[in-house]
């Protein structure tokens, strides 16, 4: 146990802020989607699987953000957060693949599994570029000005 009080606690501000920018990424992407707009739908499932994901890494990565000791930290969150995408890209090919009726046969069910998958890839590439590293840079910024509070006024 840490003498810190619970609510100073990096790891816990790191996943709430994860989760509050995650959050605004889901409700404006619901809002993009209402508006028709329907290039939301990939924003709309990475935020999604983000409020799960996010808090996960914020808490796992909180204390060497907030430590303001070096970013060799963000190299290691971004190849867990690469690792976490190909996983569930890799889960919606396989539910895709299930899921579309393909009556020509194996031959054509093996093209649609390969488009699937490079489609994904792509997608989800693009996401982790425009999206979750701007997203990662503001909450490395808030993990810092956080750590610079004091405790207590």
């Amino acid at each position: 146990m840490t003498d810190q009080p619970r609510s100073r606690d990096p790891r816990l501000v790191g996943a709430l802020f994860a989760l509050a920018l995650d959050a605004a990424l889901l409700t404006f992407a619901v809002l993009l989607l209402v508006a028709s707009v329907s290039a939301a739908t990939g924003l709309v499932i990475t935020g999604t699987a983000g409020l799960v994901v996010a808090p996960f890494l914020g808490w796992r990565y909180g204390r060497r953000a907030a430590s303001l000791a070096g970013d060799g930290w963000s190299v290691d969150a971004l190849r867990t957060l690469l690792r976490i995408d190909v996983g569930f890209a890799a889960c919606w090919v396989v539910l895709q693949a299930l899921a579309v009726p393909e009556h020509a046969g194996l031959g054509d069910r093996l093209v649609f599994v390969a488009y699937v998958a490079v489609l994904d890839s792509v997608v989800v590439i693009a996401l982790t570029s425009v999206v979750a590293v701007p997203m990662g840079l503001v909450w490395k910024r808030l993990m810092h000005s956080a750590a610079r509070r004091p405790a207590y006024p």
